[in-house]
């Protein structure tokens, strides 16, 4: 999976989704075979943070924030 300008260049195939309240909670296999567990915690009505979860103890992965761009034409 890549991301130029932005956008992600391949759809990013999640299971064992989760909602609760202002969380959204999601598995993910990276191209490597490696589980991932993940967290999408909102902030703001157009922002939010992407939280790695059950990393191992040394492990360390930082937050990424996301931000809603406007997609309006003018």
């Amino acid at each position: 999976m890549t991301i130029t300008n932005k956008t992600l260049s391949e759809s990013l195939p999640i299971r064992n989704l989760i909602v609760s309240g202002k969380s959204l909670s999601f598995d993910w296999k990276d191209p490597d075979g490696d589980e991932n567990h993940l967290k999408f915690e909102r902030t703001t009505e157009h922002s939010g943070r992407l939280s790695w979860h059950d990393l191992p103890a040394d492990a360390k992965m930082p937050v990424i924030s996301l931000t809603r761009e406007n997609t309006k034409s003018s």
